[in-house]
C-alpha cells in the first residue's frame, strides 16, 4: 500500500484528536456523569465508519482487507474497540476486535516504519477506508468472503467488491 507523508500527517492528526476525546470520555466518567461520557463515547463510536479497509502491509500477492463493523467501548474497563472481519487466507471471516488506540498497534496508530534492505520504507495510516458500508452491504461481502480472501490481486478484488455492492469502489 503506498502512503504519502501528507497521509502519516492526517493518520497523526486523527489519533490524536481520538486520543484526546477518550481521555475526555474518561474525565467526564469519573467526574461529569454519565450524559457527558457518553457525548464523548459517540464521537469515539464514529472515528471509525463501517466499511472496507485496506492494511498497510497489503500487497498484491498478499492483499491484507477488511470489513470494519464499528466502533465499540468495552463494558468494564471502557476501551475503545474496533470490530471487524478479515478478507484473507488463513484467516477469512474471523471476527476480531482491535484496540482502537494502543500504543503501537492501535488502529489508529500512524505507522512510521524506516526503509530496510527487504522492504521500503513507510508512513502512513494502519488502514485506509476504501469504501463506506451499511450494514446491508457488510453482508453481502461476508457472504462472499471465500472468494474474496482468494484474490492477490488488488483491481480483481475490488472489481468483485464493486460487482456484489452493484456499485463502483475505487480500483487503486
Amino acid at each position: 500500500m503506498n502512503a504519502t507523508k501528507n497521509d502519516f500527517g492526517k493518520a497523526f492528526v486523527e489519533h490524536s484528536r481520538v486520543s484526546t476525546l477518550y481521555a475526555m470520555y474518561l474525565d467526564a466518567s469519573a467526574l461529569r456523569g454519565e450524559a457527558v461520557a457518553e457525548q464523548f463515547a459517540t464521537e469515539i463510536r464514529r472515528s471509525v465508519l463501517p466499511g472496507l479497509y485496506e492494511h498497510w502491509k497489503s500487497e498484491e500477492g498478499s492483499l491484507k482487507y477488511y470489513i470494519v463493523y464499528g466502533v465499540g467501548l468495552m463494558k468494564d474497563v471502557h476501551t475503545p474497540i474496533v470490530t471487524c472481519a478479515a478478507l484473507y487466507k488463513p484467516h477469512a471471516g474471523e471476527m476480531l476486535q482491535w484496540e482502537l488506540l494502543l500504543e503501537k498497534e492501535g488502529f489508529l496508530v500512524p505507522i512510521n516504519r524506516p526503509a530496510s534492505t527487504d522492504r521500503p520504507a513507510y508512513q502512513g495510516p494502519r488502514f485506509t477506508l476504501v469504501e463506506k458500508l451499511t450494514l446491508k452491504e457488510i453482508g453481502i461481502l461476508l457472504q462472499g468472503v471465500n472468494k474474496l480472501a482468494s484474490y492477490t490481486d488488488s483491481v480483481k478484488f475490488r472489481m468483485d467488491v464493486s460487482d456484489r455492492l452493484h456499485r463502483s469502489i475505487p480500483l487503486f
